[in-house]
């Protein structure tokens, strides 16, 4: 756990994984990069544009985004479980792949968006039948490729305070189930 910040880089080696627990912060200017992979579980923190032209996995229980984590076109993110969420109950948060780049929602766990935008101008895919949960204005907006794999449910969140059911999947491209 710590803080990564300015340039800041974790670059694991192929085959190797580096597993960062509870608190951790990525800042702006901080990366995920290398063949490898870099874990995060627990709770942490995205500030500012964060960017993994390598391999990111999240499986913990609330990744923080106040600002951009940015999937680049050599990239991969791996979202199996928690929420990827906001600050606050507005949209404060974004997850973007860029051409080239993916993002799997594997969703071993209950997946959550919460206030964040994913946009999505490479390839999106949702691999089995995990629930994702909707709300605080989150959207999907896929620009690009989207695919849906398994009898998977999207619902909107059932409780909390005004916005807690508001969210949005847009489709401008290739979407398949």
């Amino acid at each position: 756990q710590g803080n990564v910040a300015s340039r800041g880089a974790f670059e694991p080696q192929g085959g190797a994984v580096i597993n960062l627990g509870p608190a951790t912060a990525l800042h702006d200017g901080a990366s995920i990069t290398g063949a490898g992979m870099v874990v995060l579980a627990g709770d942490g923190t995205v500030d500012g544009t964060v960017t993994v032209p390598g391999n990111l996995q999240f499986n913990g229980s609330a990744l923080t985004l106040n600002g951009t984590l940015e999937v680049q076109s050599s990239g991969y993110f791996n979202w199996l479980g928690g929420s990827l969420t906001g600050v606050g109950t507005n949209v404060t948060g974004a997850v973007v792949v860029d051409s080239g780049g993916n993002m799997v929602m594997n969703g071993i766990n209950t997946l959550t968006l919460r206030n964040c935008a994913i946009t999505n101008q490479g390839t999106l895919t949702w691999t089995n039948t995990a629930t994702l949960f909707m709300g605080y204005n989150a959207v999907i907006d896929n620009q690009r490729y989207f695919q849906i794999m398994g009898d998977a449910t999207l619902t909107t969140l059932s409780s909390g305070g005004p916005g807690y059911g508001v969210a949005a999947i847009n489709n401008n491209h290739n979407f398949s189930l």
